[in-house]
């Protein structure tokens, strides 16, 4: 929208016109806009660029990759307030799990981390792998259960019981298969997809039962470890179940507890799409960076906005009434 100014041939009096009611000085874009580039940046993971076009194809509206990115940062105080109160719940159960994946942010190298429970995630990006990184997270709680990967930066943190992603498991299984283990990578696989599907259908099973099937997994998994694989990577893999045996059915004892974090390493992994843009969440001393805009596509606050000179309405006496094309217009700006 352009606002126009003029000079009363009267009065002499400079004045400028006033913008309708919603279309007050500051950012172009009203909050159906807003949602709308949100919904379709983080749900439908559409990249800057293309959703320039996008909007431009769809409403007809000329954007540059600047102003969505104004638009995604303004954003930012409503969901770091989302974001304290799901953490708040997540620190207030009996139950924790997490995950990592590998995240791009500019030109460095970043971990994204997720701490989840049920319907609750949170998302942490760091550029350390480290056990800080979960200690910063927590603080002093401590949860009763802790379910993840074998890494050592996110063992150690339950107070009473650890659950292995077992989904991690089976691809290592898999990937002693590919390297010739055929005596104890087969059978473990195996094993723990049957332990999977039956942590599915626990909400249809009774408690007497998950108690036969668990001890019905542990004599299975005593035969596999009494073989002798000749293979190196089967030999690895047992050793490492070996160690973790007490960590791999305790999903069969409290029905809190999921068996993998498949879930939540899917959504990791569709928020790493997302973070490589330079809207990712940048640590201290590494802002990420945003892409210059054309001015007149740049949300503008109201000091920003406001004209160079002050301009004078007209005066309460002048009785002028002069046809705009008689004004001459002296300052355009977007509204």
């Amino acid at each position: 929208m352009t606002l126009y100014g003029g000079t009363c041939p009267c009065c002499r009096g400079r004045f400028k016109a006033r913008a309708p009611a919603g279309l007050e000085p500051g950012s172009p874009f009203g909050e159906t806009l807003r949602a709308f580039v949100l919904y379709l940046r983080s749900v439908q993971i559409i990249p800057l660029a293309r959703l320039c076009d996008l909007l431009h194809d769809l409403l007809g509206l000329d954007i540059s990759e600047g102003a969505l990115v104004g638009i995604l940062k303004g954003s930012a105080p409503a969901f770091a307030e989302q974001t304290r109160l799901i953490k708040a719940r997540l620190l207030s159960g009996t139950a924790l799990g997490s995950d990592e994946t590998g995240l791009r942010v500019g030109k460095a190298n970043f971990w994204q981390w997720i701490f989840h429970h049920r319907d609750s995630a949170v998302f942490v990006v760091d550029p350390h792998r480290s056990r800080q990184v979960v200690a910063r997270f927590l603080g002093d709680f401590r949860p009763d259960f802790w379910v993840s990967d074998r890494l050592g930066s996110q063992a150690g943190w339950a107070r009473r019981g650890h659950q292995v992603c077992l989904a991690h498991l089976i691809r290592d299984a898999q990937y002693a298969i590919d390297a010739g283990d055929a005596v104890f990578a087969p059978g473990l696989k195996g094993l723990f997809k049957r332990a999977c599907a039956i942590g599915r259908r626990r909400d249809r099973l009774a408690d007497s039962t998950l108690k036969l099937y668990k001890a019905d997994l542990e004599r299975r998994l005593s035969r596999l470890l009494a073989l002798n694989p000749l293979a190196a990577s089967g030999k690895k893999l047992q050793r490492a179940i070996k160690k973790w045996r007490q960590c791999l059915f305790v999903f069969m004892e409290n029905r809190d507890l999921e068996p993998t974090t498949t879930a939540p390493s899917a959504a990791c992994g569709r928020a790493r799409s997302i973070a490589r843009s330079p809207t990712a969440s940048a640590q201290p001393g590494r802002p990420p960076t945003t892409p210059t805009s054309d001015p007149s596509s740049r949300p503008q606050d109201a000091a920003a906005s406001a004209p160079s000179k002050p301009s004078a309405s007209p005066s309460p006496n002048c009785r002028c009434r002069s046809p705009p094309e008689q004004l001459h217009p002296y300052r355009v700006r977007r509204a």
